[in-house]
C-alpha cells in the first residue's frame, strides 16, 4: 500500500527559494514534487492532507555532534 500525503502551505521554502501558496507532495516518505499552487488532481487525492492557511514548510534541521 502506498502512503500519500498532500501539504499545503502559504509558503515552501526549499533552502533556495520562498515559494509562496505552495504544496509539497511526498509519496512513501519521499517529497516527490514541490510547486505553487494548484496541484494536480492526481495529487489532490492523497491519502492524508495536511497544512492550510498561515502554514509555512521548511527543511529538516539536524545537529550533528
Amino acid at each position: 500500500m502506498t502512503l500519500s500525503v498532500l501539504i499545503n502551505a502559504s509558503a515552501v521554502y526549499t533552502g533556495k527559494e520562498l515559494i509562496r501558496d505552495a504544496y509539497v507532495y511526498v509519496e512513501d516518505g519521499v517529497i516527490k514534487e514541490v510547486g505553487p499552487q494548484p496541484a494536480s488532481e492526481d495529487i489532490q487525492e492523497a491519502t492524508l492532507i495536511l497544512g492550510g492557511e498561515g502554514r509555512v514548510v521548511v527543511p529538516g534541521l539536524t545537529a550533528v555532534a
